[in-house]
């Protein structure tokens, strides 16, 4: 828990009580692989931070596995319309590996904003962040499929430092494995 404390002070110093506060409330989860920390159709009811593992976010259309996002130690994990909302999400959050994310309910979220002016700007810090990541991740599927293992190794490359398999990149991408494969070997030329 001491990362994310210390990630959340490098954002904006957090008020000693505020401190205490998210301590009490911040609960641990051990998600094993293929299993899901948020199912499909389910309400997300809290923001959580990996702290080790790998995640994936994706939706299911026509039988067929849509990835929107990667999750590993140190992001934030999180249905952003269902928890923002408060309606059942459209997206899955399922773990790659064993995973273990820390996370505090939408409730819990709002009740420190309200005790707390101070974490607004916590709050609004990292919304802007992934605000940025997020339109990243847009943009990438705008590429051909011949620029978009480059746009990854420029945007994202914790991905590839991460070893996310090839079948989860290659979904992501909107590639076959066998596509991705040769992308890799052009760029390793």
């Amino acid at each position: 828990m001491k990362p994310l404390l210390d990630f959340l002070n490098m954002v904006h110093p957090l008020d000693a009580k505020a401190q205490q506060l998210i301590t009490e409330w911040l609960k641990p989860t051990k998600i094993f692989a293929n299993k899901c920390l948020l199912k499909m159709g389910d309400r997300c009811d809290k923001i959580s931070w990996v702290e080790s593992g790998l995640l994936k976010m994706y939706q299911m259309h026509e039988d067929k596995e849509y990835i929107t996002w990667f999750s590993m130690p140190g992001d934030i994990v999180i249905s952003v319309e269902s928890f923002f909302k408060r309606v059942n999400s459209g997206q899955c959050i399922e773990a790659i590996r064993d995973s273990v994310v820390w996370s505090i309910t939408y409730d819990q979220l709002n009740d420190i904003y309200g005790q707390f002016k101070d974490f607004n700007i916590n709050g609004r810090v990292i919304c802007q962040e992934y605000y940025c990541i997020a339109e990243k991740h847009r943009l990438i599927m705008h590429y051909s499929k011949d620029q978009r293992y480059q746009k990854l190794m420029e945007y994202f490359p914790r991905y590839l430092d991460a070893s996310i398999p090839d079948k989860y990149l290659a979904g992501y991408l909107g590639l076959t494995p066998a596509y991705l494969s040769r992308c890799k070997h052009e760029f390793e030329q």
